[in-house]
Order: C-alpha cells, then sequence, then structure tokens
C-alpha cells in the first residue's frame, strides 16, 4: 500500500481513516456471523429434505409394487407450477423459490387406468415438488455460500490488513515527525552555540567593560 507523506494533516485523516475502519469492522462481522448462521441453517434443512426425499421414495415403491408388473405411461402425468410469490431473503440474500409439481388430471388415457393411478398421480407429485424443493434449496445454499466467503474476505480485508496497515502507518508518521523535532532541536542548539561562538570571536576583548 502506499505510504502517506509524514505531516500533522496525513497524520489526522490516517486517524480518521482508522476510525472508519473500526467503526465499520463490528457490521461487517455481524453480517458474516449471519450469513454463516443462515448458510449451516439451510445446509441443515437441505439434509433433512433430501432425506424425507429418500423415504418418500421408498415408501413410494412398497406401496405401490403393482409398478414391477403393470406398464404405465409416465410422461406428461405430471406438470410444474411456477413458484408463487416473490423470493424469500436470507441475510439479505435472495433465495431461489421452488416450483410445484401437480397430476395432470385431463388426459383421454385415463379412463381405462386402474383406480390406484389417481392415488400414484399424487404420491408422484409429492415426491416431484421435493426434488423440485431440494433443487432451489442447493441454489439457495450457494448464493449463501458465496455472500458468506464475499463478507469473510471484507471482514479479513479490513481486521487483517487495512487496520494493521493504518495503524502501522500512523506510528511511522508519528517517529518521523518526533524525529524531526529532535533533528529540528539539536539544530537550534547548533546554531545558538555556533552564533554565540561568532558573535565571542567578533567582540573586542574588554569591549564593554569600565
Amino acid at each position: 500500500m502506499m505510504r502517506l507523506p509524514a505531516n500533522r494533516a496525513a497524520v489526522a485523516a490516517a486517524r480518521r481513516q482508522l476510525e472508519a475502519y473500526q467503526k465499520a469492522r463490528p457490521a461487517l462481522d455481524r453480517r458474516h456471523r449471519t450469513l454463516a448462521a443462515a448458510r449451516l441453517a439451510e445446509a441443515r434443512a437441505l439434509a433433512a429434505l433430501e432425506a424425507a426425499h429418500a423415504r418418500a421414495l421408498e415408501n413410494l415403491a412398497q406401496a405401490f409394487p403393482m409398478l414391477a408388473t403393470v406398464p404405465l405411461e409416465a410422461k406428461g402425468r405430471l406438470r410444474a407450477q411456477p413458484p408463487a410469490g416473490p423470493p424469500r431473503q436470507v441475510a439479505g440474500v435472495p433465495q431461489v423459490g421452488a416450483g410445484v409439481a401437480a397430476p395432470v388430471h385431463s388426459a383421454p388415457a385415463r379412463l381405462g387406468e386402474p383406480p390406484w393411478v389417481a392415488a400414484l398421480d399424487h404420491a408422484l407429485a409429492q415426491a416431484a415438488t421435493q426434488r423440485l424443493e431440494i433443487a432451489a434449496r442447493r441454489a439457495s445454499l450457494g448464493r449463501l455460500e458465496q455472500a458468506a466467503r464475499r463478507a469473510a474476505q471484507r471482514l479479513n480485508l479490513v481486521e487483517k490488513v487495512l487496520i494493521p496497515h493504518t495503524e502501522a502507518e500512523i506510528r511511522r508518521m508519528l517517529w518521523r515527525l518526533a524525529d524531526r523535532r529532535r533533528a529540528a532541536v539539536v539544530a537550534a542548539r547548533i546554531a545558538k552555540r555556533q552564533a554565540g561562538r561568532a558573535f565571542a570571536a567578533t567582540t573586542p576583548m574588554g569591549e564593554g567593560g569600565p
């Protein structure tokens, strides 16, 4: 980083800058902690949803064993509906909305299907809705992780780079100013001593006496 000139104005400016960094640090730390907590909560929710989806698939296979023997056209049985309302916000980060899957009840081929197919379509819609939510939560978790990384980088920049560097610059400038003051005092004493000697050398002996 660029060094500031060692003068009183530069010291005052550096102190103001240091104060601004120190005031910003608590807010940056709070945001980083909030995002880290939100990321952890989102990861746990995603894990729980994935486990629930795996159990739903197992229950689906057990509840409809006839799928192994009865041919059934899967294409076009469900339709996806877009998310309703604006996306939710977590720590100021917009999350990805999850769509909803619903059965398609208007297919003409349904008239010749067994009665359990309607229950199957409902179970498939629930499983597909879970899958859509899993995909949305994975994308949301990625956004939170990215935001948490940026917050950590900003906090580290202020806490570990800008504040220490500014404090070191202030100390350096104060040392330089102190050195200059000491040098000026020494130079003034030497000049005074030399002036006294020069005056004594040019004054006749006994001048000013009785």
